[in-house]
């Protein structure tokens, strides 16, 4: 028997590069509370090693490229955190994103070193997926982008997750030696050439404020309900549900950029805990 088990999150926008790591802070506080009723998934080194037993072929690509620019980054806060300003190989993008292959490598540029990672295509959405907008209440067609995971080739316990998309890519890649890089787009007036910015995510996050809007009933899970002894089927599915308020979809530009940030933030936080006998997938994004 197939069961679901759906999630709705309200997604509301404050505006800098870094709010998109507090969305994945709360989304995988969601994800620790439901790995009980999950099902056995792929980590994404096993997503990697089972691309290499399958001798797939890793495209090489070389997608990210340091920038000459030496602009400050404002968005990162007076921290300024270790960061590089990336150009994106708009021909490398291009063609992942009409070929789609199933595994590729990358280097990583950061503070003088280049690292290889390696990715496997993923799928985040269920059969049913679909976009709607409020305006009409009606599904829309968005371009939906593609989504890897793996590791940074060096370190077999890393975390990698990419999303590239037309405009842009969104991406972390963690290991315990390093902690979390995060890449993004850089927004506003001084960055008008699509340039990328790729940082350390350590001093950033001890700044978050993290709040939740909705009242807390004070009503707690029964034992019963924490043991989980209805004997849950191993093709049990958690579903998500973004609605994203309209201040987001605005500064995203439209139903299209909202989505690409959330899906691209998602990606992340599922790569992260696919390793956690959870199977999640997206079921609609409401714009």
């Amino acid at each position: 028997m197939l069961s679901h088990y759906m999630f709705t999150f309200l997604l509301n926008h404050k505006s800098s590069i870094i709010m998109s790591q507090k969305y994945i802070l709360i989304l995988s506080f969601a994800f620790i509370t439901t790995s009980i009723f999950g099902q056995l998934s792929e980590s994404p080194l096993h997503l990697v090693l089972q691309k290499k037993q399958q001798n797939t072929k890793f495209e090489e690509s070389d997608l990210l490229q340091i920038s000459t620019i030496s602009k400050a980054v404002e968005s990162l806060g007076e921290e300024n955190a270790m960061h590089e300003v990336l150009r994106i190989n708009s021909n490398q993008r291009s063609t992942i994103l009409n070929e789609k292959p199933d595994a590729i490598s990358i280097m990583l540029p950061f503070q003088g070193t280049e690292r290889e990672v390696l990715l496997v295509k993923t799928n985040l959405f269920s059969d049913d997926f679909q976009v709607t907008e409020s305006a009409t209440n009606r599904p829309v067609d968005v371009d939906l982008g593609v989504h890897y995971r793996g590791i940074i080739a060096d370190d077999k316990t890393s975390i990698a997750a990419l999303s590239i998309y037309k405009d842009e890519l969104i991406g972390l890649f963690s290991d315990s030696q390093n902690g979390n890089l995060v890449l993004g787009k850089l927004e506003g007036a001084n960055w008008i050439n699509g340039e990328h910015v790729i940082y350390d995510d350590a001093n950033i996050l001890d700044n978050f404020e993290l709040d939740c809007g909705t009242e807390d009933g004070g009503i707690g899970y029964t034992r019963e309900e924490l043991q989980n002894n209805n004997g849950r089927a191993l093709s049990d599915c958690v579903r998500f549900y973004f609605e994203v308020d309209n201040d987001i979809t605005n500064s995203k530009g439209g139903t299209s950029g909202a989505t690409n940030f959330v899906t691209g933030m998602y990606n992340q936080v599922a790569a992260i805990y696919s390793n956690e006998n959870i199977n999640p997938v997206i079921s609609e994004i409401f714009v």
